[in-house]
Parts: structure tokens; C-alpha cells; sequence
């Protein structure tokens, strides 16, 4: 049985209007690398972020949108879909 083919796993992926694609089995190569690039993001983030006051949840929320898509365009037009913020709502 693969891990997308369970009926609950696509009623998921079908209320949430997204695909599940299964990991590779048994050795998880590319972890490694894709934790150092969430870091390397947390970080560059935070930094800009440090001396700035908020006075409110959804002014973070924000100016953190702001940053995810300033860090969209630094990568390049083929990483802009997978550096967004989720939805919400």
C-alpha cells in the first residue's frame, strides 16, 4: 500500500485542494539540506525583525508575508510557489 492511495489520505488532500506526494523510502536524503535552508530563512528573517515592535498578531503576520516574498524574489521565479506563507483561513 502506498502512503497517497488510503481513501482518508485523499479525502485530505481533496478538502485541503492539494496533492500528497510519498517521501522517498527508507533514507531521507535531502532532510539535511532543506532544515539548513528553513534556518537559513528563520534567521534572515529574525534578524530584520529584532528591532521592530508590533502592536499587534496580525501586523507580524504581516511584515513577515512581506519578508517570505522579499526572500521569494532573492531565490528566484522557480521557488516563489514553495516560499509563501500558509493560509489562515
Amino acid at each position: 500500500m502506498s502512503p497517497g492511495s488510503s481513501a482518508p489520505t485523499r479525502n485530505l488532500a481533496q478538502h485541503y485542494g492539494t496533492v500528497i506526494l510519498p517521501a522517498r523510502p527508507a533514507k531521507a536524503r535531502d532532510k539535511a539540506k532543506v532544515e539548513v535552508a528553513v534556518q537559513i530563512v528563520e534567521r534572515w528573517i529574525l534578524a530584520r525583525l529584532r528591532h521592530e515592535v508590533f502592536s499587534s498578531l496580525a501586523a507580524l503576520n504581516g511584515r513577515i508575508a512581506d519578508l517570505l516574498a522579499g526572500v521569494a524574489d532573492l531565490c528566484g521565479p522557480r521557488s516563489r510557489a514553495a516560499v509563501r506563507p500558509c493560509d489562515s483561513s
